[in-house]
């Protein structure tokens, strides 16, 4: 993921999209939306993680998007 997400939501706080931060473990449970009504990841509750549920979307309008990056996650990467 490091390859394909940090440039977007990794350590560099002036490049961060969508106010979510992998580098750790804080930033990447932490509560999101407008509402605080979701989390990225759910430890151990993949199925109420949202970033796992963007990963397999087909939907344009939630799917992460390589667009930005030029990058995508194999589906190996996926599965992990």
């Amino acid at each position: 993921m490091s390859d394909c997400c940090f440039k977007c939501h990794g350590p560099d706080k002036n490049a961060i999209e969508g106010d979510l931060s992998l580098n750790t473990a804080e930033n990447a449970y932490k509560t999101l939306g407008k509402l605080k009504d979701y989390h990225a990841i759910v430890p151990n509750k993949s199925e109420e993680s949202t970033l796992v549920n963007r990963i397999y979307s087909d939907d344009a309008n939630l799917v992460i998007s390589p667009l930005i990056s030029n990058l995508e996650l194999s589906e190996t990467e996926k599965t992990i």
